[in-house]
């Protein structure tokens, strides 16, 4: 593949990611105003997949792209949404996983390709998705207390 091609794939899952990820922030939104059910399954419905275009992204800046890669990726993001019917915490396990997975390549791809510049953009996505987590955290006593107040 040709450094053109290279390029254009590297920037084309770079906008993907940057449309998926601002895409979320209306949806995290209205659940958090909203704190119901459908808006909440649409939150998870968006986040696996985000975490998983990392993966995608990543490999792309390391080998190229590929179309089965991406598929499998995705297929797997979607899939891994199975979890959530054999647990309670199904959903969680699953996030867990994706974020393990994108901060592992991620931190791979900086080892063999980054540079200062990336390497600031990384420590600002590590700090951006520990902000994500604690706030995914904070979620729990949120949706318990507005439990309690509506049985009251």
């Amino acid at each position: 593949m040709s450094d053109n091609k290279d390029n254009r794939a590297a920037y084309y899952t770079k906008d993907v990611f940057a449309l998926m990820a601002v895409s979320y922030g209306p949806v995290q939104w209205v659940r958090l105003a909203t704190l119901r059910r459908a808006p909440s399954v649409l939150d998870q419905w968006f986040t696996l997949p985000i975490f998983a275009w990392v993966l995608v992204w990543c490999h792309v800046i390391e080998k190229g792209w590929s179309s089965r890669y991406a598929l499998m990726v995705e297929s797997c993001s979607i899939l891994s949404y199975g979890l959530a019917l054999f647990h309670d915490r199904g959903f969680e396990v699953a996030l867990c996983c994706h974020i393990a997975f994108a901060v592992l390549k991620g931190v791979r791809a900086q080892m063999t390709h980054g540079d200062a510049a990336s390497m600031r953009y990384l420590c600002l996505a590590l700090l951006s998705c520990t902000g994500f987590v604690v706030l995914k955290l904070l979620d729990h006593s949120l949706a318990d207390e507005n439990a309690h107040k509506r049985s009251l």
